[in-house]
């Protein structure tokens, strides 16, 4: 017998990553742009794109390990920490490979390293009342924030590319990046009808889970497919840009 389809209902998770996917899509190839070919004069995009993005990845993280939980509660550790395991691992693939084919970069704590880490950290806070979680979670993002603008955060890149000789392409301290983790939790454990009610059957549903399914895949090919694009289409010089 045939396994059948999953109903869209129960991948909210995957529906967020593939919004975020897209988003994450026409960022950086306006960032691309921006650094490599023409300066677009639009800076409320640096400051506000990534700050969407990744706490739409984190918050849909976040979901997944309360829908986990509830739900294989025997396994749960065991998934989240291979989760763990498979999200720090690419993390260290990309620093080598921006050690060893860049000149002027590298990504130390990217997005996938902090991902992995919340997912970990997250995980042992599950059984906690959901409302402390909500209360830490709020507590960590606006801390964090705050932190952020009194210049803490670009204090320690600064220090920490002043220590390697190379700027960061990819920066996501754990605080306040882990605080999406935990709101996703919260909501994933205390909002489930919310959460799981019936999602449509069309092309735009399913095609958002399928790029949310595969949104790590994405995120590590779609540089390289709009470097090659931009090349073929005459924007950038035969050479490594790095």
């Amino acid at each position: 017998m045939s396994k059948s389809k999953p109903p869209v209902r129960a991948q909210l998770p995957y529906l967020i990553r593939g919004v975020a996917v897209i988003l994450m899509i026409f960022y950086h190839f306006l960032f691309d742009v921006e650094n490599f070919i023409s300066p677009l004069r639009v800076p409320w995009l640096w400051i506000w794109g990534p700050e969407v993005i990744a706490g739409m990845f984190l918050l849909a993280a976040g979901l997944s390990s309360a829908f986990i939980y509830q739900y294989k509660p025997q396994k749960a550790f065991s998934i989240n920490f291979k989760r763990f395991i498979r999200l720090i691992g690419i993390g260290l693939i990309l620093l080598l490979i921006t050690l060893l084919f860049t000149n002027n970069y590298i990504i130390v704590f990217g997005i996938l390293t902090c991902i992995g880490f919340s997912i970990l950290l997250g995980h042992f806070l599950l059984p906690v009342p959901p409302h402390l979680q909500l209360t830490l979670a709020l507590l960590i993002i606006i801390g964090g924030n705050l932190w952020d603008k009194m210049g803490y955060y670009n204090q320690l890149a600064y220090f920490l590319q002043g220590l390697m000789k190379r700027s960061m392409l990819d920066f996501f301290p754990m605080i306040p990046w882990v605080g999406y983790l935990l709101l996703g939790q919260y909501l994933g454990l205390t909002k489930k009808a919310f959460f799981e009610k019936e999602w449509p059957h069309n092309k735009v549903t399913l095609s958002l889970a399928f790029l949310g399914k595969h949104s790590l895949l994405i995120y590590l090919i779609h540089q390289p497919i709009i470097f090659l694009l931009l090349f073929l289409f005459g924007f950038l010089p035969f050479k490594n840009p790095f």
